[in-house]
C-alpha cells in the first residue's frame, strides 16, 4: 500500500507495463527522497505493508567509507515479499 509521501515539488514521469521496485526507483531519481518500508503488526499477523517515500536525510558528503578504517563490519539484510497475483492486460498504447 502507499504509506507516507513527502511533498517533493512538481515533476512529470511515465510508466509503462513498469515493475513496483522500477517506478519506486523512477520516482526516486525524477523527485529525489528516500525509501522505507514499514510493516504492521497486530497480535503476530500482518495488517498492513507500506512504502513511505520521505524526504532525503542528510547529504552527500563524498566520503567513501572503506573496512578496517572507517567501519569494522557492514551487515545487510534484503527482505522480499514475493508477489502471487497475475494482472491481465489488453492492448496498451505508449505514452508519448
Amino acid at each position: 500500500q502507499v504509506g507516507e509521501v513527502a511533498e517533493l515539488g512538481l515533476n512529470e514521469v511515465d510508466f509503462y507495463f513498469e515493475s513496483v521496485l522500477s517506478a519506486i526507483n523512477k520516482i526516486l531519481s525524477t523527485w529525489g527522497g528516500e525509501v522505507k518500508d514499514r510493516i504492521l503488526l497486530t497480535d503476530n499477523q500482518i495488517t498492513g505493508r507500506y512504502i513511505d517515500i520521505l524526504p532525503r536525510r542528510g547529504a552527500d558528503t563524498g566520503k567513501t567509507l572503506s573496512i578496517s578504517k572507517d567501519l569494522q563490519s557492514i551487515h545487510r539484510t534484503v527482505v522480499s515479499y514475493p508477489k502471487t497475483a497475475l494482472y491481465g492486460r489488453g492492448k496498451g498504447e505508449e505514452g508519448a
